[in-house]
């Protein structure tokens, strides 16, 4: 008998059992391979095909047998196509527009910044800072924006762990600007809204791009290939180790030094600011500029001695010591230096010294500053002092009651002479310390070489390390970290080469003498200065003579800056005079001799 036919198909033979083959078909339909196995579709099968791909075109499902009956027909992608990216998804490409938008908009801000350290900007004028951590913060987030879209294919769980790192530290910062009085008040708006961003770049950066990314990257490769992808082609772990790289030394360093100096700067400004621990008592006194820009000055005076040790004849009121320093020396440490011993044994009756705009504990003002500017914020600090300390009221002359004993030392010097021209009908006397001619300004001040110096130093300013050092090695006070003079550090002193207002500071010493505005201003004052007889004693430095072969000359001119020059000396000593004791011993001796001088006539067209 004939074997029987059905749909062209040959029955199988008693010797091939039909059970068998379908349970083999079944067992290989069931295994979770990619080899390709030939089977005869008829055309019930083909429309179950076409039927399975409709619902998948709908649906995105998991692995299923489907998948696995598409593949061995070639149909799923290999996992290595281009078109496995997680880029197809909407949701990711709107988070890389966004990081292109939030990119231009940190590198405009940073251009901002950049620009504000010379030039003072109307929207980031409120800053009372010196701008520096708030540049730094701003190319710190750039940077991670940058990084995020160069790598955005190819998220890291080591990544999201630096990016929980970073923000965490950055929101700490941001919650202690934002909750402290003192820290709101210098950082301003300007300071706060800059570590938000800071924070919130990073978080989008570090932490939300990896996940959202890694997400769409798993949910297309299970779309498209059937599959999860774990392995890495070399030229990926390439990439992943330079994406690491450059975080950790481009980002997580910076950020981790930016927070410790940070909240080295909470500590200091804790006890010193709020009057706990080592207390200034002093003043903070507001200062107005034209511009309607407010900031703060520190300016402090000891008590009055009624009596001076002799007497002054004729019964005469001893005049007010006013302090002007040097920039690499703090008001405070002149005074520590020489002028206290005098105060302490009644040789002077008063002393009064401020911290200029940017040194010590006062903000940072507006820049371009000139010396005119820094007269009139010296002259609303001391005339609101002594008006609170002897209840007087305001009056149009500053002051009209009291006469001034000005000492200045290096630098401060040229301020000292615009001052005094300023007031001169209350200048008693001027004492001049190892002071800066103005003719010097363009060579030791403004050298355009000093400027990039001074900003480098700046922009590394934040990161602390010798500041952090100081205590951690030596054990040094808040006083030694933000007054010049106090401590040294190699040749310079540890506030004026390592502290950001203080070199914002100098920085803008140094634009104003490269522009010539310095250098007019003090010959300015000079010519007026000419026509006084106010006494005037001029102490030059030894040291400093050997030094420079010009700067005796120059000092000798110096003596002559007013008709009565009672004394012009050099000393045996450093710059810091006074640091020799033999010359210390000369320099007090001189000044009691000058404070005691009687000033005849006030000017000679008064």
């Amino acid at each position: 008998m004939s074997p029987r036919k059905s749909d062209g198909l040959t029955e199988p033979s008693e010797n091939e059992p039909l059970l068998n083959n379908r349970t083999e078909n079944d067992n290989l339909e069931n295994q979770e391979t990619y080899t390709p196995i030939p089977r005869y579709q008829g055309e019930d099968d083909q429309e179950d095909n076409i039927h399975e791909e409709r619902i998948e075109e709908h649906e995105h499902l998991l692995p299923s047998q489907r998948h696995f009956a598409r593949r061995r027909q070639g149909e799923l992608l290999d996992p290595d196509d281009p078109a496995v990216s997680p880029l197809n998804l909407k949701s990711v490409r709107i988070l890389r527009l966004t990081l292109c938008l939030m990119s231009v908009l940190t590198y405009i801000w940073a251009i901002l910044l950049f620009i504000n350290c010379f030039v003072s900007i109307p929207v980031i004028i409120q800053l009372r800072t010196s701008g520096f951590l708030e540049l730094d913060m701003t190319v710190v987030s750039f940077i991670s924006l940058l990084i995020a879209l160069l790598f955005f294919s190819l998220p890291t769980n080591v990544e999201r762990v630096m990016g929980y790192t970073i923000t965490s530290l950055f929101f700490i910062q941001f919650i202690l600007m934002w909750t402290i009085p003192h820290l709101r008040h210098s950082y301003s708006i300007v300071g706060i809204v800059t570590t938000g961003w800071t924070w919130f770049s990073c978080l989008v950066a570090l932490v939300i791009t990896p996940i959202v990314v890694q997400w769409g990257k798993e949910h297309e490769e299970v779309r498209l290939t059937g599959r999860r992808e774990n392995r890495r082609t070399v030229t990926e772990w390439f990439k992943i180790s330079l994406s690491f790289l450059l975080l950790t030394l481009l980002v997580i360093i910076p950020s981790i030094l930016f927070f410790c100096g940070f909240m080295l700067d909470v500590y200091d400004t804790t006890r010193l600011i709020t009057r706990t621990g080592d207390a200034t008592v002093g003043s903070f006194v507001p200062v107005t500029t034209t511009g309607h820009h407010r900031y703060d000055v520190y300016i402090e005076c000891t008590p009055t001695h009624k009596r001076l040790n002799p007497p002054l004849p004729d019964n005469r009121d001893p005049p007010i010591v006013l302090i002007e320093a040097d920039d690499r020396v703090s008001a405070q440490a002149l005074y520590e230096g020489w002028v206290e011993e005098l105060y302490n044994v009644n040789k002077v009756a008063k002393v009064c010294f401020w911290n200029r705009p940017g040194r010590g504990f006062s903000d940072v003002a507006p820049s371009p500053f000139s010396l005119s500017e820094s007269a009139s914020a010296l002259t609303t600090a001391l005339e609101t002092v002594l008006q609170e300390e002897h209840n007087e009221a305001l009056t149009d002359i500053p002051f009209q009651n009291h006469s001034l004993a000005i000492v200045a030392h290096g630098l401060g010097g040229l301020y000292a002479r615009v001052f005094a021209a300023q007031h001169i009908s209350s200048i008693h006397s001027i004492f001049l310390i190892d002071t800066l001619h103005e003719e010097l300004l363009r060579y030791k001040v403004g050298p355009i070489s000093r400027g990039f110096g001074l900003w480098l130093r700046g922009v590394t300013s934040p990161f602390a390390l010798k500041r952090q050092l100081s205590w951690i090695l030596h054990g040094k006070g808040p006083r030694y970290r933000y007054l010049s003079g106090l401590s040294k550090v190699g040749k310079g002193s540890l506030a004026f080469d390592t502290h950001s207002s203080e070199l914002k500071a100098s920085l803008q010493e140094q634009v104003g003498a490269l522009s010539g505005i310095t250098q007019n201003e003090v010959e300015e004052s000079n010519a007026i200065l000419q026509g006084s007889n106010i006494p005037l004693g001029v102490v030059a430095s030894a040291q400093s003579i050997r030094k420079d072969k010009e700067w005796a000359g120059l000092q000798k001119r110096l003596s002559k800056l007013t008709a009565n020059s009672v004394a012009w000396e050099i000393y045996d000593g450093p710059h810091e005079i006074w640091a020799a004791r033999q010359a210390k011993e000369q320099l007090q001796d001189l000044y009691s001799h000058i404070v005691r001088e009687k000033r005849t006539t006030w000017v000679e067209n008064s």
